[in-house]
C-alpha cells in the first residue's frame, strides 16, 4: 500500500496561542470556543457542540477572557470543522474542532491582528525550527507571509 504525503497548503505559518484566547463565532454567542493556533490567514479553535452548527461565511470575534483584547466582526469562511474524539466516553459532551480562513480585512484590523499574534502566542516554539535562522526569530518574516527583505543598499537603489 502507498503512502501518500502530506503536503502542507497553507500559506503563512501557523502559531499556537496562549490560554485564555478565545473566539465566538457569529451572532450565536453560544458558540464560543478556545483559539488553538493562528496565522495572518486564519485561526482554528474548539467548542462544544450544541447540534446547530452554522456553516459557510460569517463573522467571529476574538478576544481575551482578560479583556485586555477584543477584534470584532473579523469576516470568516469556515474551512472545516470536525469532531474531536472523545477523551471521556461517558460524557454527553460532543467537542468540535473547526477552522476558519478570514474573508477581507479592514486597515484596521490587519494591525490589530498583529499584535495579537506577537502578544498572544507562544513563538518560543518555533526555536527548534531548522532552516534560515532569520524565519526563527523575526516574526515580520512571517506576518509578512515570507517577503524576503532587502538590505539597505537594495532599498536605495
Amino acid at each position: 500500500m502507498e503512502r501518500k504525503e502530506l503536503v502542507e497548503r497553507r500559506r503563512y505559518k501557523r502559531f499556537r496561542v496562549q490560554e485564555g484566547a478565545f473566539a465566538v463565532f457569529g451572532s450565536h454567542v453560544s458558540e464560543v470556543g478556545q483559539i488553538i493556533d493562528i496565522s495572518r490567514d486564519g485561526l482554528s479553535f474548539r467548542y462544544i457542540a450544541n447540534g446547530d452548527r452554522s456553516n459557510g461565511s460569517s463573522e467571529l470575534e476574538i478576544y481575551l477572557v482578560d479583556k485586555s483584547f477584543c477584534l470584532e466582526k473579523v469576516p470568516v469562511k469556515t474551512v472545516w470543522d470536525f469532531e474531536i474524539a472523545d477523551q471521556f466516553p461517558s460524557s454527553p459532551i460532543t467537542m468540535r474542532r473547526r477552522g476558519v480562513q478570514f474573508g477581507e480585512l479592514t486597515q484596521e484590523q490587519i494591525p490589530q491582528l498583529g499584535c495579537f499574534i506577537r502578544n498572544h502566542t507562544k513563538v518560543s516554539e518555533m526555536r527548534h525550527f531548522k532552516g534560515d535562522r532569520r524565519k526563527v526569530y523575526d516574526l515580520d518574516y512571517f506576518l509578512d507571509g515570507g517577503a524576503e527583505r532587502r538590505s539597505g543598499k537594495e532599498r536605495r537603489a
